[in-house]
């Protein structure tokens, strides 16, 4: 009999243990990506000593019951049966503490935390997340909670009075349920007691659930509603309307284009999967060579500031690039020698790749510019076509750089009014089109900075180059990107309410890390039996996470409305930074995973214009040269033949930084968002606002003195860029400063 309970209470133990790791890294595993970290380490220092205690007294309790069976034994009578009875008890009880010192030196050694883990990082997130959490489940919990706290007691009271034992196993919450219905089996009427209570909290767990997620709904609905009598649109399609096309009019539909168009369709198996597999080959002559595993730095004298743009450095490192491709076996590569050498290196890159380019701009001088958006999708929606777009971007700007050092100004100017076109081209106000639109506009600086060197262009070209870069404001774009996003996530969040929360938020957190896309490709939904169990808390606690976040949207629209408005008048570096501030723990789970990206998206095309700004000064700069053949000794000569008034650093509302360099060149720069004059000098964060560090934004055209870069002896890892960049399955092309050739900022 004995031997039966014990066996049973091995058995009861490793299946309630193994339920409970297994409940705990199924649910857990969800929240751990989220945040769950943050909230474990308080508490999983007590979890390995707490398990080695407890498996530590239920060994030794076995084992002594064991031995004391064997005393007993021996103090009967001698037959041969009872003999081995005492042997085997006596012997079962020795075995039983030598496994049982075995067990708690194993498990001493073994990280018991990571098992436990995801439970505590649960509680973790609820605790932290606590004033988001419906009132009506928390009562909910909380009531159910005692309930069963009471029921426990009461059957721990009536096990007491029938077995010391059988108290003690209802002790070890992993036990108690077995114990309970060993009791209820046993027929012992008392138990029908703890049995309603059990009853009663179960009750009101589920009626908690429900009502909770009845009145988020309500409160959602009415939060729809008000926006909507705002004029706060939440249908993307309504926003952007579709338009009928004429296929010979529609970039998308010219036969250069057309395969990125259909690329963009979400089928699995039809056309858009077909186009998917095909782009890479249809556009394999604009492609240029990749360097893995390496990148290159350039020696600077100490003290002096790094420029953002470095034409020459491109094609030096693009030049490497090649002798890597073609001996990739090699351990490194002899660089050009001269300026000559290198763009003789570099032309049959370029030179026979006329025929593509024409086509590229043969597509976008139609005039209409009509994208097939898949808005149902939502998030989801494949946008292949941003990629293609950076690569023809960056293509196009090293081909205007190579032309512009060679002396071919016109084909300089055109491959650089390309790249204007592309940036103009397959656009909406959503975040990641606005920060490729930004980096493709900061390719075009490059081809700029190598016409400035070179003096390549004509007044006439330069005026039309500023005039089509002053369309761009990526200021603006603030507000309405907030909108846009809201509407496109929206709906596609909402239909989360009455399905799986957690499989939607581990989606949206994959997508959003860069980790995979939203197609639910190696996901598995929630079993049955966890939906049933608390499905509808969940989407309780999911609608009112939509409702903050509605909220959360609403608040930094109004505050980005107020910040463009205050743009043009008011030092950025004071206002700017504390409004790229994350998203807050009161603001919900779903307003921290998306706004927090926004703030690091509009930081960069904050900086962008900053930078465009920059460079149309250096146009009018480049105009005064154009007619007194030097550059002026400061910004004011500018004014009123060239411009109308000085032009101001709009992190300081005072004038840019300008000094003129000996022979033909010069030096301007923005003071970045520290406000304070680094004398043009960067720090490795590259005018990210790192406190205390310099964040000049230098641009410096060197004229006939440019020589050919010198480069430093180490080679490091490639500084990759996925902030924002593999939203919708997008790769990561490299920094919108750094076109084509991954490499470190100097410091």
């Amino acid at each position: 009999m004995l031997a039966k309970k014990l066996l049973s209470l091995c058995i009861m133990a490793v299946a309630s243990l193994l339920g409970l790791f297994g409940v705990s890294a199924f649910l857990g595993s969800f929240f751990t990506l989220f945040d769950g970290d943050n909230h474990v380490a308080r508490y999983e220092r007590f979890i390995g000593p707490g398990i080695v205690a407890c498996v530590g007294l239920l060994m030794i309790y076995a084992a002594w019951k064991l031995l004391r069976k064997g005393i007993n034994l021996s103090q009967q009578s001698k037959g041969d049966s009872v003999s081995q009875s005492r042997l085997l008890y006596v012997s079962g009880g020795l075995a039983t503490i030598f496994i049982s010192t075995l067990i708690i030196l194993a498990l001493s050694n073994v990280p018991l935390e990571l098992l436990f883990r995801p439970l505590l990082a649960i509680i973790g997130n609820l605790l932290s997340t606590f004033d988001t959490i419906p009132s009506l489940l928390t009562w909910g919990f909380f009531i159910a909670l005692g309930l069963h706290v009471v029921a426990w007691g009461v059957a721990m009271r009536i096990g007491l009075r029938r077995s010391r034992w059988l108290c003690f196993l209802m002790c070890v919450p992993f036990l108690y349920p077995f114990c309970l219905i060993d009791m209820g089996l046993k027929r012992h009427k008392l138990v029908m007691l703890p049995f309603c209570i059990h009853l009663l909290a179960i009750l009101a767990w589920y009626g908690g659930g429900f009502l909770a997620k009845s009145t988020e709904v309500t409160s959602l609905e009415a939060r729809i509603e008000a926006l909507g009598e705002q004029g706060e649109s939440l249908n993307i399609a309504t926003l952007y309307p579709s338009e009928p096309t004429n296929p010979e009019n529609n970039i998308w539909d010219h036969p250069y284009l057309v395969m990125l168009a259909r690329a963009g369709q979400s089928d699995t198996e039809g056309e858009g999967q077909r186009a998917r597999e095909l782009m890479d080959a249809q556009y394999e002559a604009l492609e240029l060579p990749k360097c893995p595993g390496a990148s290159f730095e350039y020696e600077y004298p100490e003290g002096q500031g790094v420029p953002i743009y470095r034409s020459l450095e491109r094609l030096h490192s693009l030049a490497l690039c090649l002798d890597f491709e073609a001996s990739p076996a090699a351990d490194s590569a002899d660089p050009p020698a001269s300026i000559e050498t290198l763009l003789e290196q570099l032309a049959p890159l370029f030179d026979p790749k006329g025929q593509d380019l024409e086509q590229l701009r043969e597509a976008l001088d139609r005039p209409e510019d009509v994208y097939p958006f898949d808005w149902k999708e939502g998030p989801g929606m494949l946008l292949p076509h941003l990629s293609k777009l950076k690569m023809f971007s960056i293509y196009a700007c090293l081909s205007a750089t190579h032309h512009a050092y060679r002396g071919n100004g016109d084909a300089s100017y055109q491959d650089s009014r390309l790249v204007l076109r592309l940036a103009e081209t397959g656009h909406w106000d959503g975040m990641i089109t606005r920060l490729v639109q930004a980096a493709q506009v900061s390719y075009l600086m490059v081809g700029i900075q190598a016409a400035q060197d070179r003096h390549s262009w004509s007044e006439a070209q330069w005026k039309a180059m500023n005039a089509s870069l002053e369309t761009f404001n990526m200021v603006q774009h603030a507000p309405e990107i907030l909108r846009k996003e809201r509407a496109l996530l929206f709906p596609w969040l909402k239909a989360g309410i009455n399905g799986d929360p957690l499989e939607t938020l581990s989606m949206l957190y994959f997508q959003q890390s860069g980790a995979g896309t939203l197609d639910g490709s190696g996901l598995s939904p929630l079993p049955p039996v966890y939906r049933w169990l608390a499905g509808t808390h969940l989407q309780a606690w999911y609608t009112r996470q939509l409702s903050l976040m509605l909220e959360a949207f609403s608040q930094r629209i109004a505050q980005w409305d107020d910040l463009v408005q205050q743009a043009d008048q008011h030092p950025w570096s004071r206002f700017l930074p504390a409004a790229f501030d994350e998203s807050q723990e009161q603001d919900g789970l779903l307003a921290r995973m998306w706004l927090s990206s926004m703030g690091s998206g509009f930081r960069r095309l904050f900086r962008a214009q900053v930078i465009m700004e920059i460079c149309s000064v250096s146009m009018h700069l480049e105009r005064y040269y154009l007619h007194h053949q030097a550059y002026p000794t400061k910004l004011e000569d500018l004014v009123p033949a060239w411009i109308p008034e000085i032009p101001l650093d709009p992190m300081t509302q005072a004038p840019f930084k300008y000094k003129r360099l000996e022979g033909d060149g010069f030096e301007i720069y923005s003071v970045g968002w520290n406000g304070r004059d680094d004398q043009g000098i960067s720090s490795e964060s590259g005018g990210y606002f790192l406190e205390g560090l310099p964040d000049d934004l230098l641009w410096r055209v060197e004229g006939a003195s440019v020589k050919i870069p010198v480069m430093k002896e180490t080679i490091d890892e490639p500084k990759i860029d996925i902030e924002m960049m593999q939203r919708y399955g997008l790769l990561p092309m490299g920094d919108e400063e750094d076109p084509g050739i991954p490499e470190k900022q100097a410091k």
